[in-house]
């Protein structure tokens, strides 16, 4: 705003000529009219547009008239524009313009004077002279009671004010750094000057400005400023949120991840948007930064790990993190049990104890079969063969692993005995009954009597000799590993001994016969001797000979 401090004074000076009629003729002496005169004797002035004029103490100039005269008639002021056009009047001898409602452009204040015999100024018929030729009036109003200019002549009694406008003013977009610490802003605006408080300023030398480096969450105070004439605006920058923007958390296609004890480590991934970058913690919030700057994570152990989004330029963080939980899943395992020595015939467990549920894979010395183990993680197989069942591998559905462990199945032929011998014999003789079969195995038998045991020697054989009448019944046999009953028998009879009696015989001559008799057990066969030789003969069915 441009300070006036001169006094401004209009003078007036009126003659005794006529009062006018509505034809604008016979119109009164110019010199009725004010003078417009100031120490300095001013003619112009400057201010800015929505100020208006003031003194040292930011009063209003008050524009007052001296060397008038009032004959019939009334002094005043008019404001009008460079077109003539009033915007303004005032009656009396002093005045108070008012310019703050005035857009900018050139005005001129006029010192005139009316016939006060006429209406109260302004009105349709009333004519006002002013300082110039007064046959040639400057103002009057039309039948619609608008004053409007009949010429624009310059004159003694007038000053000019010139009202500059005020910078105009356009506000871009704001925008925030890429740390969002700052922000700044470009406007648009005629004047040729900027400063501001918070910023540093930037003319960009095409109507614009550019505002920067304002600290976020500071609004800033522009002060605009056209130096040629003084005129100037202030505008505040109300600052922009420049917080950070909701970031999406990284997106994993798996939120647990398992794998089985004694593996390679699996590597946990995950995906961010553009220009996103992914750092890894140990716990949700805070914690230990664990990887920076890669959307992969390999762990050491399992855990729950923890991926965050981060735009690295601003250091804002996804508002929350991703989990990923790793499981590391123990391997199953199985023991195989049981089997052994059995005998022929005879079956036996093998047995396999582990984790409940999984299934195990073994051998039987022919091919590859499975079992699962119960809830309990017990299973058992009966086998009546010989052969090495051995363990390959155990899988619980989840994990699995080869695994080692046998046992063997052995399976004993049973011991085997006959029994021979036995016979006929005569009473008073003796008779062996004979036992054959597996080494060293023991022979239980019956003489008919009770039950008596015989060990087989080395090579499998036994006998005893025997001189009773008996049946000879084969009952079990044992060789320490394996036994079994056994059926057999065989029969000693015992025959009595024939008997004989010789007779006859006695004194004959020479010449003559004479028997020899035999008498025992009918139809046996009597040996006997001649005196020469050995001679036999047979009794009858009496027993006779």
């Amino acid at each position: 705003m441009k300070r006036i401090t001169t006094l401004l004074t209009f003078v007036l000076f009126f003659g005794l000529g006529n009062v006018w009629g509505n034809n604008l003729g016979n119109l009164a002496d110019p010199s009725n009219a004010g003078i417009i005169e100031t120490n300095s004797t001013p003619s112009s002035f400057e201010i800015c547009e929505g100020n208006d004029l003031v003194d040292d103490n930011d009063s209003s100039v008050i524009f007052t008239l001296s060397e008038y005269t009032t004959n019939s008639g009334e002094v005043g002021f008019i404001l009008a524009d460079a077109l003539g056009n009033i915007e303004d009047y005032k009656i009396g001898a002093s005045a108070d313009f008012d310019f703050t409602g005035l857009t900018s452009g050139t005005y001129t204040i006029y010192s005139i004077w009316y016939n006060e015999s006429r209406p109260t100024f302004p009105n349709s018929l009333n004519v006002y002279i002013t300082r110039d030729n007064p046959s040639i009036p400057k103002f009057k109003n039309d039948t619609l009671g608008n004053m409007i200019a009949i010429n624009s002549n310059d004159e003694v009694g007038e000053v000019t004010v010139t009202i500059n406008s005020i910078p105009t003013y356009i506000e871009g977009t704001k925008e925030c750094s890429a740390d969002l610490t700052t922000y700044s802003v470009t406007i648009t605006t005629n004047a040729n000057n900027v400063s501001s408080d918070n910023g540093s300023v930037t003319d960009n030398n095409d109507g614009t400005f550019t505002i920067s480096n304002i600290p976020s969450g500071m609004d800033d105070q522009l002060t605009i400023t056209n130096t040629t004439t003084s005129c100037s605006r202030v505008e505040i920058i109300t600052a922009p949120s420049c917080s950070c923007p909701i970031i999406d958390a990284p997106t994993s296609s798996n939120e647990s991840v398992s794998m089985c004890e004694g593996e390679a480590f699996p590597t946990l991934s995950v995906t961010v948007g553009t220009d996103l970058e992914v750092d890894w913690y140990d716990v949700s919030i805070g914690g230990t930064l664990l990887v920076i700057n890669s959307t992969s994570f390999t762990p050491t152990a399992a855990g729950t790990y923890y991926a965050e989004a981060i735009d690295r330029s601003s250091s804002c963080v996804s508002t929350t993190r991703t989990a990923i939980e790793l499981s590391v899943n123990p391997l199953p395992e199985v023991t195989i049990g049981g089997g052994g020595s059995i005998c022929s015939g005879e079956s036996i467990d093998v047995t396999f104890s582990g984790t409940a549920g999984a299934t195990v894979t073994y051998n039987d010395g022919t091919s590859d079969e499975t079992i699962m183990l119960n809830g309990s993680g017990e299973a058992s197989i009966g086998v009546n063969n010989e052969s090495t069942y051995t363990l390959i591998g155990i899988d619980d559905g989840t994990c699995s692993q080869d695994i080692l462990g046998s046992v063997d199945v052995t399976v004993n032929p049973l011991p085997i005995a006959t029994i021979g011998g036995g016979g006929s014999i005569c009473s008073g003789e003796s008779i062996d009954v004979t036992f054959s079969g597996t080494a060293g195995a023991t022979v239980t038998y019956n003489d008919g009597t009770s039950d008596e045991t015989i060990m087989l020697n080395g090579s499998g054989e036994a006998s005893i000799s025997v001189s009773n009448e008996n049946t000879y019944t084969l009952v079990s046999i044992d060789d320490g590993i394996c036994n079994q009953d056994i059926l057999g028998s065989v029969d000693v009879v015992v025959n009595p001994s024939p008997t004989v009696t010789i007779g006859g015989g006695g004194s004959i001559c020479l010449g003559e016969s004479i028997e020899v008799t035999f008498s025992g057990t009918a139809e046996a066969t009597v040996t006997y001797n001649d005196g020469t030789s050995d001679e036999t003969i047979m009794l009858n069915g009496s027993g006779e000979a």
